[in-house]
C-alpha cells in the first residue's frame, strides 16, 4: 500500500508545532534548521529560505545501514516511500558530499553553514 494510506507522513499536532515554532523563531527574529528527510514530502519545504541537501551514493547508503545492523533491503523501503533522490536534489539551494568520512563532511558543513550565515544575516 501506498504510504499515506498507510500512515499519514506528518501528523497534524507535529505540523501545528513545527509551524508554531517556525512562527515564534521567525516572530524573535532566529533561524532555525530543519532535519527533516520528508521537507518536500510534507510541505515543510514551502516554509524555508534554503534547502541543503546531503548526499551518498546508493552504495555508500547501503553500507552504513549495514554498518547499523540493518538488514540487506531494509534502506529500500523508506527511500521507497519518498520522493526520488534526484528530485529533492533538484529543489535543494545547497547540497554537502557525504561520501567522505566524518571530518570531510563536517568541513563542508562548516562551509554550508557560513554561506547560510552570509546570505541571510
Amino acid at each position: 500500500r501506498a504510504r499515506g494510506r498507510r500512515e499519514p507522513i506528518l501528523p497534524p499536532p507535529i505540523r501545528a508545532r513545527i509551524l508554531a515554532e517556525l512562527d515564534e523563531a521567525r516572530a524573535a527574529g532566529t533561524s532555525v534548521l530543519l532535519d527533516a528527510p520528508l521537507l518536500l514530502e510534507t510541505g515543510l519545504v514551502e516554509f524555508c529560505d534554503e534547502v541543503v541537501f546531503v548526499a551518498a551514493d546508493p552504495d555508500e547508503r547501503r553500507r552504513r545501514a549495514a554498518q547499523r545492523g540493518w538488514p540487506p533491503g531494509e534502506l529500500d523501503r523508506p527511500e521507497a516511500a519518498q520522493l526520488p533522490l534526484a528530485q529533492k536534489q533538484a529543489r535543494a539551494t545547497r547540497a554537502v558530499d557525504n561520501n567522505s568520512d566524518l571530518t570531510r563532511t563536517a568541513q563542508q558543513v562548516d562551509t554550508v553553514l557560513a554561506a547560510l550565515e552570509s546570505a541571510h544575516p
